[in-house]
């Protein structure tokens, strides 16, 4: 992906009219940060980066300013990550409207939904969101929208190798829940839950490739 399809992609992602106000904070729900300022900024260098100059000198120096302005970015949306087998894990500040939305911001910062391979990851995500301030639910991989019986990475399409369900989970209530989270009240444990669930509490889990 070039420098500009990239920047592209993490605009249109953050939506800025639509999430941030005139005074440079967050609408509703949405921490008070200044977002606005923090993009414009990130847009600024990337306009730079990508004009002619960049083959010239100083190529590295403009790579490390535009990752510094991306962390920059990051830390203002995802909460303390967690570091798990060469893998960065975040949980959402603020809530989304389904997990298309939420797959899209993990997509910017060049990650998906957390996805859960084995028993050993899976009490690792589980500690790091019972240790969160998140008060209800992180949405992560897995839909069984497909054909309502295996569940499945979204990304990839590859049924789930592990799952730990709460109890009386999955239930399908109402025979629209779909997609897949990690939910307080059931210990941490997965819960099925609509995939266009909306609440002030609800955040989602990205799984990112490692920047270090």
């Amino acid at each position: 992906m070039t420098c500009v399809s990239r920047l592209l992609v993490l605009l249109s992602t953050l939506q800025v009219n639509s999430i941030v106000n005139t005074n440079g904070q967050f609408n509703g729900n949405l921490p008070s940060l200044d977002l606005k300022y923090a993009t414009e900024v990130l847009l600024q260098k990337q306009k730079y980066h990508c004009y002619y100059s960049w083959i010239a000198t100083g190529k590295d120096q403009r790579l490390k300013a535009l990752q510094n302005s991306t962390n920059e970015l990051k830390s203002l949306l995802f909460s303390t990550p967690l570091f798990y087998r060469n893998k960065t894990y975040v949980i959402s500040k603020f809530s989304h409207k389904d997990s298309d939305e939420a797959m899209a911001y993990c997509q910017a910062f060049g990650g998906y939904l957390a996805e859960v391979d084995d028993y050993r990851e899976f009490k690792e995500l589980q500690q790091f969101f019972m240790s969160s301030s998140v008060e209800e639910m992180a949405l992560i991989a897995g839909s069984n929208a497909a054909n309502g019986e295996t569940w499945r990475f979204q990304r990839t399409g590859v049924a789930l190798p592990f799952e730990s369900w709460g109890r009386g989970e999955p239930n399908n209530e109402y025979g629209i829940e779909k997609c897949l989270c990690l939910w307080r009240i059931k210990d941490g444990n997965m819960n099925d839950i609509t995939c266009d669930f909306r609440d002030d509490k609800a955040r989602f889990m990205c799984e990112l490739p490692d920047s270090n």
